[in-house]
């Protein structure tokens, strides 16, 4: 028996304790059914139906989907249809990998169960270097992305896995992972559109790497919290929060902070390749 095995059975114990101690009448077998209950509303196929339940009423799809997700070994299909005159639409999840060539998310359950709790955002998960990714996107064999293709997996990426209408989700520190010297957290990202939440903790250095130190478009810093020092074009600033500064496409820079707090903002880029 493995160990998320272990954990889903001691809990559903525990359950079924507190549900008969705080309800004598109730029956061992009713209370068991109750915990057992609770523990789907919270596994891999609860969380799945919940996304899968937001999207019917997403006014981002429009056009028929189907994409997999991969937990695990354990796989998943989602398909989906726009409504006649927008939502609610007609989404469906069923076990096993898609029946067709298409794009597929692969997460682990800690990851999911993050995103699901909004300690995580999508963005934040996708974010970094294939290594260092905790969801990332792949095609299944044969799967050709048409014209579009990278816009819809980008849509669905930051729409399918979030939840609400509006989209509203937590950001700051708690939902950051260590990116380029710096904790980083993805706020959106649509081609020519990404934002983040970064935040350089007290002896972090973000882009001290030359390799990290340059983009092919411009980007914009919005500091709102704490100081730190940054050299851009070579030329050593100050910066402290209520300041912004905008890094042309080319251009070197690197931010570090030697002080006591956290130097914390948002970085908004622009334009062809961000």
């Amino acid at each position: 028996m493995n160990r998320a095995n272990v954990r889903w059975t001691d809990l559903v114990m525990i359950l079924v304790v507190f549900v008969v101690a705080a309800s004598p009448a109730l029956s061992e077998e009713n209370a068991l059914e109750t915990a057992e209950k609770a523990i789907e509303e919270n596994s891999v196929r609860g969380m799945l139906e919940r996304y899968v339940d937001d999207y019917t009423h997403d006014p981002t799809l429009a056009a028929p989907l189907t994409f997999g997700v991969q937990i695990g070994e354990d796989w998943w299909s989602v398909t989906a249809e726009s409504g006649d005159e927008g939502p609610p639409h007609r989404v469906a999840l069923a076990t096993g990998a898609p029946g067709t060539p298409s794009f597929y998310f692969k997460v682990d359950s800690d990851t999911l169960g993050k995103m699901d709790s909004g300690e995580m955002s999508p963005g934040t998960a996708l974010s970094g270097s294939r290594a260092e990714r905790l969801m990332s996107v792949d095609g299944t064999e044969g799967f050709q992305p048409g014209p579009d293709g990278m816009s819809t997996i980008f849509s669905t990426a930051f729409h399918f896995w979030k939840r609400g209408n509006p989209e509203i989700f937590r950001f700051g520190e708690m939902a950051t992972l260590p990116r380029h010297g710096a904790q980083v957290g993805i706020l959106f990202y649509q081609p020519g559109f990404p934002s983040a939440w970064v935040s350089i903790e007290p002896g972090q250095h973000a882009n001290a790497e030359a390799d990290d130190q340059t983009n092919p478009f411009p980007s914009m810093l919005i500091w709102v919290e704490g100081r730190g020092k940054a050299r851009i074009g070579g030329r050593e600033v100050d910066m402290e929060g209520g300041e912004t500064v905008m890094i042309p496409a080319g251009v070197r820079h690197e931010f570090w902070n030697p002080f006591d707090e956290p130097f914390q903002g948002f970085m908004l880029a622009f334009g062809e390749g961000a």
